[in-house]
């Protein structure tokens, strides 16, 4: 089964955040799905096949350098819902949190 995640930025920080979904032999480079360049308060939606992903959110600086503000461990988009991913500011060592909402 197919899974429509809404992905939303509510990183006030950064012009724009990427997404990686991130599955057990991929990388953030191999990755098949990713949202990219979601401004503040920009939200997208990106239809998953039914598996396990890890979610990894990255903001890009202006020397090309990707900059790690949440990754999740790996989450499995497989029950009969769709979702809402969002990262925020949270008082966590990177100072953002991603949060996966059914």
């Amino acid at each position: 089964y197919d899974k429509t995640v809404n992905f939303i930025n509510l990183v006030s920080d950064f012009d724009d955040v990427d997404f990686y979904l991130v599955r057990n032999d991929e990388t953030i480079d191999t990755a098949e799905y990713d949202v990219q360049n979601l401004t503040f308060a920009e939200s997208a939606d990106e239809v998953l096949p039914a598996d396990y992903y890890e979610v990894i959110a990255v903001y890009e600086d202006d020397n090309g350098e990707q900059i790690l503000l949440d990754r999740t461990a790996l989450h499995g988009f497989v029950e009969d819902k769709n979702y809402i991913v969002t990262v925020e500011p949270a008082d966590t060592p990177t100072g953002y949190e991603i949060n996966i909402l059914p």
